[in-house]
């Protein structure tokens, strides 16, 4: 007997082997087709190519594997090919992984259809005789590597749509070191280009930032050695670190707008060829090395506004003669002028306090000195004698216009927490030489820069101080609120209920929700917001069917007891949907009409009336009255009718659940 069930169990384990060898080979051949190899997602019913074995010329990819649609190229599917010289991707493609194409040597063209939407990491990098890409409409990024390294790419077309084109320092930026690539035509819906993208496309001849591209990354277009012309959309903020590095061929920079608050160190270094340029009105401060070693700099442009000029900014740029120090500027480091051997005058315009750095050192001039020109009550010019080896420099007071009087257009102002608001002062008289020093009380609440903008940084209250060289004096009082609560709407309307909702708000305690009854905002609710409890939604209760109500909402934030309520009130006119009719019934009919009538709604605006035909409901017509006449029908038939109220206010409109009856006409 044991001997029986020892075969019938020896007898089973070799059934079950003998089976999941055949489901394996089945497996294996139901992932295999040609030259690919593949697997599915049968819940999907989509296909992705794992590898590409062949060695065929031009490759044309399937639009199905084993009935199921290719989707996705995978991870280096068709990576370090020798013969591919062209590929055709279908329409069927929505997705191209990581290293999809990486270091071909005989792809000469790559055209990604509008399908896909997403291609990977370094999907085409060095890919040696690449010299034709088309990316289509439905790619929204094109990532870090993406086709780096390709030395022979001449032509790139962008679409539309596309927001992102990106880099990252150590991992290749998309087209970096792409050295025969000699224009490319940015897509004006681009919002980001990351850390060098197109560094080091020596053959690059000119480009165009768009106007919406907000993001610049490190390095983005160094060592463009023959860049001669680079304009910048109106929407950057920052021009980065090594920006144009080492663009020896560089002669024009164009700056469309006045949205740059900083120049970061080294960004425009060594930009050899570089003559003049000048710097937007809403700069900031000049970082260190920003145009070091730019020979041929003879005339640059600094604006009113600028507030600091960092050390060795003008680092070697032989050529300078003479430049212009804003009167807004209120810091100077040491040795921004290093080995400018040829400049001859600087016009001080600004009031600096120097005691802690000489600007003019290690200059390397004639024996002469420099020329600054500066008012008699600036207080560089105080500073001659306080121990600074003159040599350097010989000071010529310029004619002063001393200020008799400033004043700012208000005496305080309330503002939300991150806004900005201008205020910078009169200055009388009109024709003053003297500058204006800007100084908050209280930095962590409100910061001011040298244009007369201030920021509202922290709850609480500050005085921002204007100051002349003269001594006039100005001040306002700023009151720093929690911001006005954004995206304040309904998002569902029911027959006693709204659900309210708004877009959530850091650095709050809260929010207070309040209903207008009887002409007065009556505060309905108190919503808590901490680590545990981020809700920006409240549905109201209890209301009437088919009538309008107005909300608003506050948000707020306690600080040392005191409580801040935000800056602005939103307030927001809705409406809850009418009542279901009822009493709907048939009160006269005829051959070939049906008239009938129903309760009227308490608040609606009016009613839709529908009937049943070819097996769906068909809209007839749209009354205030509560009657309607169904005509045109035949004898002796029946039919099925339906009815709703609506309520419109403004251009919101909300229907009432539905009412139906089925009637039929005379015979």
């Amino acid at each position: 007997m044991k001997k029986v069930v020892a075969k019938k169990h020896l007898l089973s384990i070799i059934v079950v082997a003998i089976i999941s060898v055949f489901m394996y080979v089945g497996e294996a051949k139901a992932d295999t087709y040609g030259y690919y190899n593949y697997t599915v997602d049968k819940n999907a019913k989509t296909a992705t190519i794992n590898s590409y074995t062949g060695d065929e010329l031009v490759v044309s990819i399937p639009k199905t594997l084993g009935g199921y649609k290719v989707t996705k190229l995978g991870y280096k599917s068709f990576f370090g090919k020798t013969y591919m010289q062209k590929v055709n991707i279908p329409t069927t493609v929505i997705s191209i992984d990581d290293y999809a194409f990486a270091e071909n040597k005989a792809l000469k063209t790559l055209v990604i259809p509008n399908s896909v939407k997403e291609i990977g990491f370094q999907m085409g990098r060095d890919c040696s005789v690449l010299s034709n890409v088309t990316i289509g409409s439905g790619v929204k990024e094109i990532p870090t590597g993406a086709f780096a390294k390709c030395y022979a790419l001449t032509t790139v077309k962008l679409s539309e749509g596309l927001t992102k084109i990106s880099g990252q320092t150590g991992s290749y930026g998309a087209f970096q070191g792409c050295s025969a690539l000699k224009n490319i035509t940015i897509p004006s819906t681009v919002t980001e280009i990351g850390e060098s993208v197109f560094n080091g496309c020596t053959s690059l001849t000119e480009i165009t930032i768009p106007n919406k591209v907000k993001s610049l990354g490190y390095n983005v277009f160094g060592k463009c050695t023959s860049l001669e012309k680079i304009s910048v959309g109106a929407n950057v903020e920052v021009i980065p670190r090594c920006f144009v590095t080492g663009c020896t061929s560089l002669k024009k920079v164009t700056f469309k707008g006045n949205k740059i608050n900083e120049i970061i160190y080294d960004s425009f270094s060594n930009c050899k060829a570089l003559e003049e340029i000048e710097i937007p009105k809403s700069v900031n401060a000049i970082g260190k090395y920003t145009f070091s070693g730019c020979g041929a700099l003879k005339k640059v442009t600094l604006n009113e506004g600028l507030k600091k000029i960092s050390s060795s900014t003008f680092m070697n740029c032989t050529s300078l003669e003479e430049i212009t120090i804003p009167s807004s500027v209120v810091e100077l480091d040491g040795g921004i002028f290093n080995g400018c051997k040829n400049l001859k005058t600087v016009i001080l315009k600004a009031n600096i306090n120097v005691s802690n750095s000489n600007p003019f050192s290690s200059i390397g001039c004639a024996k002469e000195g420099v020329l600054v020109k500066a008012y008699s009550n600036n207080e560089f010019v105080r500073q001659i004698d306080t121990g600074y080896n003159t040599k350097f420099f010989r000071v010529e007071n310029m004619t002063t216009v001393p200020s008799t009087k400033i004043a700012f257009s208000k005496k305080s102002i309330k503002l939300g927490m991150g806004s900005v608001a201008k205020m910078p002062v009169t200055i009388t008289p009109s024709n003053s030489t003297d500058s204006v020093y800007y100084t908050t009380s209280n930095s962590k609440i409100v910061s001011v820069n040298q244009r007369g903008e201030v920021t509202g940084t922290g709850l609480g209250a500050a005085t921002i101080t204007a100051r002349t060289n003269s001594g006039m004096l100005a001040q306002f009082s700023v009151n720093v609120l929690p911001a006005k609560v954004k995206g304040f709407k309904d998002t569902a309307r029911g027959v006693a209920s709204i659900k309210l909702q708004w877009n959530e708000q850091a650095d709050i305690n809260g929010y207070y929700i309040y209903q207008k009854v009887n002409g007065k905002w009556k505060n309905i609710k108190h919503v808590y917001k901490d680590y545990y409890n981020t809700t920006n939604s409240y549905t109201v209760t209890g209301l009437k069917s088919g009538t309008t109500y107005q909300f608003a909402i506050n948000a707020y934030e306690e600080v040392n007891g005191q409580k801040y309520l935000s800056i602005s009130f939103p307030t927001l006119t809705t409406l809850t949907k009418p009542a279901k009719v009822t009493q709907f019934k048939k009160s006269v009919a005829s051959k070939t009409a049906i008239k009938t009538t129903w309760k009227k709604v308490s608040g609606a605006t009016g009613y839709v009336v529908y009937r049943y035909q070819n097996k769906k409901w068909v809209k007839v017509a749209t009354t205030k009255n509560n009657y309607y006449t169904y005509t045109k029908l035949k004898r002796n038939t029946s039919y099925k009718l339906c009815i709703k109220a609506y309520k419109t206010v403004g251009t919101k409109t909300e229907y009432g659940a539905t009412t139906t009856l089925t009637t039929k006409t005379s015979k």
